[in-house]
């Protein structure tokens, strides 16, 4: 779904702010906080979107600069989208219709889609020595430390579509919820299906794939977002100070 007037979205400077905000959770390693650590914060927003947590069995409503916790599970409705700004170091995109919970462990983030469709675009620049990000599906794991990847997710199968960088494949045994088998490397305007049973075989996307790719996830913002987004604020008369002190990203509590 492209980014349409409508759709609520925070500016340049507010961006700025949420991921400084991101960035000092982010000073520890990825996932050394509790099971209640602030992991990301909604940058843009259409739609019903909404966070459920073990603790409360209600959804709760998302809105803009709202905080993504560990172990919550983010739902997008019919129509809706949703971008995250994931602890300063990568962008995770939501179409309709998808499920996503995040968790974190030691040095390792993994996305966890049960349905629908999200991309993931991973800073490598952003990316410290050990710090990996992964996508778990029920049929499958991909594993990324800096790329561009679109993961959708449909009647227990699982496809990947690497739009740039290297991710890496490997089936999920439904058993033991652990990856089996051979791995698979993906390489940039490769597919990859999962089905319950099979050879993982990497094929070409086809003609036009990534195009309509990017007019859905809109994959050039999310490319520019990571570098731009990050960069320090500019010394002198406007430095986040006085007045122009930033915001909170969000004003959910842990």
């Amino acid at each position: 779904m492209p980014i349409t007037p409508g759709m609520r979205t925070l500016s340049i400077r507010e961006l700025r702010h949420a991921a400084l905000a991101a960035l000092l959770v982010a000073a520890h390693p990825i996932g050394a906080a509790a099971q209640s650590s602030l992991t990301g914060v909604v940058t843009i927003l259409q739609g019903s979107v909404t966070a459920t947590r073990p603790s409360v069995p209600e959804p709760i409503p998302l809105q803009l600069r709202d905080g993504i916790f560990a172990d919550e599970w983010i739902a997008t409705g019919e129509n809706a989208f949703a971008r995250i700004l994931l602890g300063g170091k990568a962008i995770v995109t939501l179409q309709q219709r998808s499920s996503l919970q995040i968790s974190e462990e030691l040095a390792t983030s993994t996305l966890v889609v049960t349905d629908g469709r999200i991309a993931v675009a991973v800073a490598r620049e952003l990316t410290k020595t050990g710090e990996l990000i992964e996508i778990k599906t029920p049929t499958a794991l991909a594993a990324s430390r800096g790329a561009v990847v679109i993961t959708g997710v449909s009647k227990g199968v699982t496809t990947f579509t690497v739009v740039r960088g290297l991710v890496d494949v490997a089936r999920i045994d439904p058993l033991s919820n652990r990856p089996i088998g051979p791995r698979v490397m993906l390489r940039a305007q490769q597919e990859v299906t999962v089905p319950a049973t099979g050879l993982l075989r990497p094929l070409p996307v086809k003609a036009g794939t990534v195009q309509r790719l990017d007019t859905e996830f809109q994959l050039g913002d999310m490319d520019a977002l990571p570098g731009s987004v990050l960069a320090p604020l500019p010394a002198g008369p406007t430095q986040v100070t006085g007045k122009q002190r930033a915001r909170p990203p969000s004003k959910r509590l842990p």
